[in-house]
């Protein structure tokens, strides 16, 4: 769960220096096969205009919630989750993260809920601000997989 966390504080650091992907990328991004070799690829790419941003804080949040659900088992499908949902209207990006870290750290909710409830806050504060998550999630995935195992971290 702090991983998660933390990745929520970088989107909230990430938000305070008003690190943006440029939506209009992400429409020219390249998949990695479509590189060639001598050229910036996929990867420095993906530092140059992603890494760091709000945008790709917020996916690895997401990345983070899936993976705690996998070490325990936790159905990621519930549809019958009764949390509030984002955003709520004047609400400032600290507030919204604030709420989603509230959720998923609250005692007497079981983790399936706050895992998935979580997820969806994630996503409905997304889609407010117009960020397309399913495709910073999959460049996310892509960019993770040519790094090294766990980055070079203990965990």
């Amino acid at each position: 769960m702090c991983l998660v966390i933390s990745e929520l504080m970088e989107s909230v650091e990430a938000h305070r220096k008003d690190r943006r992907t440029d939506q209009s990328l992400l429409a020219h991004f390249k998949d990695p096969g479509d590189y060639q070799p001598g050229r910036t690829g996929f990867t420095g790419y993906f530092e140059m205009y992603v890494k760091d941003t709000v945008e790709d804080e917020l996916a690895d949040a997401i990345i983070r919630i899936l993976d705690l659900a996998g070490a325990h088992n936790v159905n990621m499908n519930l549809r019958d989750v009764t949390r509030p949902m984002f955003p709520e209207n004047g609400s400032r990006y600290t507030e919204n993260i604030y709420q989603i870290v509230q959720t998923l750290v609250r005692d007497s909710v079981p983790l399936d809920v706050a895992l998935n409830a979580c997820r969806m806050q994630i996503c409905k504060l997304a889609e407010s601000m117009g960020i397309n998550i399913a495709w910073h999630i999959e460049k996310k995935m892509i960019y993770n997989a040519s790094r090294s195992y766990k980055h070079g971290k203990n965990y």
